[in-house]
């Protein structure tokens, strides 16, 4: 299910939707940005969520979000899941016992994670390549993500390694949905 399709230029944006109904019930904002992790360049998607709207799903809160990043031809450059509360709470505990199998990049703020209604991806794409794409946001579920990643390695569009990596990263976020 569509959440949300933006243009985006290649520079950072911030939009709101308040009442806008077209744009699910509940979807406040999303802020495209730009970000350096690890050395690469990376374009980072936040999605703030308002889950006391009317009509707002509350299991999207924790559902598969996926965030396509589309060319003009309509060839997706890069999809990644977003992340969510609970995720970033494994993540965390991970972390602070010096672990490392989660994959994912642990956001803090002031030494505190970021609000359970704030979802963020991030696109291995420099912002400056997101001119003339759209930004889409999907509502997904585990089999048709998993369906995806086996398609993409069929169709050799995803190596060994890759689809490894997607499938891990899916099963990792949501656990409890497979």
């Amino acid at each position: 299910m569509e959440l949300l399709n933006i243009e985006l230029t290649g520079a950072p944006v911030r939009v709101t939707f308040e009442h806008d109904p077209a744009v699910a019930p509940g979807l406040l904002g999303v802020d495209v940005a730009a970000r350096e992790i690890d050395g690469v360049d990376h374009t980072v998607v936040q999605v703030l969520l308002d889950d006391d709207a009317p009509g707002f799903d509350d299991s999207l809160l924790a559902a598969p979000v996926v965030v396509d990043l589309v060319a003009a031809d309509g060839v997706v450059l890069a999809r990644e899941l977003l992340d969510h509360d609970q995720f970033r709470r494994q993540l965390r505990a991970e972390r602070e016992l010096g672990r490392s199998t989660l994959r994912g990049v642990l956001v803090l703020t002031d030494g505190a994670l970021p609000p359970p209604w704030v979802r963020l991806a991030f696109l291995p794409v420099e912002l400056s390549g997101t001119a003339t794409t759209r930004l889409v946001l999907r509502r997904s579920t585990v089999p048709d993500l998993l369906a995806g990643v086996e398609a993409a390695h069929s169709a050799g569009e995803l190596t060994d390694d890759g689809r490894r990596t997607a499938i891990t990263s899916i099963e990792q976020r949501h656990p409890d949905l497979n």
